[in-house]
C-alpha cells in the first residue's frame, strides 16, 4: 500500500487535521506512551487545561503557541522551529526538566502545535534517556502503539536528526 494516494493525502496538512479529527472524536485529548508520559497537539492541552482528566501535573511546550492558561505549577516553554534542527542548550533544556519532574513522581505532557514532530521526538529521547526504550527505534515503536494514527505523519527530519545527534552525546544528562 506505500505510495497509495491515501498515504499520500495522509501526509499533506490537510490528511493530518483529518486523522486529528478522528483523534478528537475517540475521546482521546492526549495519548499514554508510558507510565506518567503522556503526548499531544496544542488542541489537546487546550482541553485539558479546561478539564484535567489525565491528571497532568507537569507540561513540556515546544510548540510556538502558549494560546491557554497553565494549569500546572511545573510548565516549561520552549519554541523550537518546526522543522529545523534542535539547538543542544534547548535539547538539554528539555531533557533537564523532564528528569527533574519525571523523577519526582510527576506525571509529564509533551505538546507542540501538531504533537508529530518535535515533541514526539524530545518525548522518544527522554525515553530513551529514562531507560524506558533501548534507541530511538525502540522508543517509537513504542509510540507507534500508543497512537497508531501517528503512523501517518511525517515529523521533520532535521529535528529528529539533530534530536538523535544530541542524544547520542548524554555529555549533560548524568
Amino acid at each position: 500500500m506505500r505510495g497509495t494516494l491515501g498515504e499520500a493525502y495522509f501526509r499533506t496538512e490537510a490528511g493530518h487535521l483529518f486523522v486529528k479529527q478522528l483523534f478528537r472524536m475517540a475521546d482521546r485529548v492526549a495519548d499514554k506512551v508510558a507510565d506518567r508520559l503522556y503526548v499531544t497537539d496544542i488542541e489537546g492541552v487546550q482541553q485539558l487545561s479546561e478539564n484535567n482528566t489525565l491528571g497532568i501535573t507537569a507540561i513540556l511546550n515546544v510548540s510556538e503557541y502558549e494560546s491557554y492558561p497553565v494549569f500546572v505549577a511545573d510548565y516549561l516553554h520552549l519554541s523550537p522551529v518546526d522543522g529545523e534542527s534542535v539547538s543542544a542548550d534547548l535539547f538539554w533544556e528539555a531533557m533537564k526538566f523532564c528528569k527533574r519532574v519525571y523523577g519526582q513522581g510527576k506525571t509529564l505532557l509533551i505538546h507542540c502545535a501538531y504533537g508529530s514532530s518535535r515533541s514526539v521526538n524530545l518525548l522518544e529521547a527522554f525515553m530513551v534517556l529514562q531507560n524506558l526504550a533501548t534507541d530511538m527505534n525502540e522508543a517509537h515503536r513504542k509510540e507507534l502503539l500508543a497512537r497508531p494514527e501517528s503512523a501517518h505523519w511525517t515529523p521533520s527530519s532535521a529535528v529528529r536528526t539533530s534530536v538523535i545527534r544530541h542524544l547520542e552525546e548524554k555529555r549533560q544528562w548524568d
